[in-house]
């Protein structure tokens, strides 16, 4: 994608702060995950307050080992809903949660927290949300070294492209890439 780069926010790489003292067995990933799928709010044009996508594109959608998912805004209390938790059962299946319990913290985390990135990066660039913006995620391993890379991408109809990756080790170790944004 060319375009303008725009520096990663240090709350995309500073998501293992939430690993300290974890065991190894922990869940505070996944509940994070499970707290923050219910939430895409739908971008605005800071200038006009106009959607910039439709209601109906207010999705995080997410493609995990070839299989699509969905969730869009369930409100607050029904955030455990058994669409959600369908997805964060993919995603632990997809990490091999009972050998790398740590890299799946960390993907939990790194899904949770990409939806910030539109509304901490791209707010000057005609994308305003107000809480976590609608993403596309594609999920990936790495066959040699068993790395997990997580493709962030604008949601379907925006007119602001806009992409980069996180890559997840098999220690929980996140490095991510500059977004890169086009108009």
């Amino acid at each position: 994608m060319s375009g303008q780069t725009l520096p990663m926010e240090p709350g995309m790489t500073d998501i293992t702060a939430g690993l300290e003292g974890a065991d190894g067995f922990s869940d505070a990933g996944r509940s994070q995950f499970i707290n923050d799928i219910h939430r895409p709010v739908l971008p605005l044009d800071p200038k006009t307050n106009a959607p910039v996508i439709s209601e109906e594109n207010n999705v995080f959608r997410f493609n995990i080992a070839g299989q699509a998912f969905t969730a869009k805004t369930c409100g607050f209390f029904e955030r455990n809903n058994p669409q959600n938790n369908s997805i964060a059962q993919a995603v632990e299946k997809f990490c091999n949660k009972e050998i790398r319990p740590l890299q799946t913290n960390a993907v939990f985390f790194a899904l949770s927290q990409g939806g910030l990135m539109p509304q901490l990066a791209l707010k000057d660039h005609g994308y305003l949300a107000a809480d976590h913006g609608p993403v596309s995620y594609t999920l990936s391993r790495n066959a040699d070294n068993g790395d997990i890379t997580i493709k962030y991408e604008n949601p379907v109809g925006s007119p602001l492209k806009f992409s980069w990756t996180a890559t997840v080790d098999v220690d929980g170790k996140v490095s991510a890439t500059p977004i890169q944004i086009e108009k």
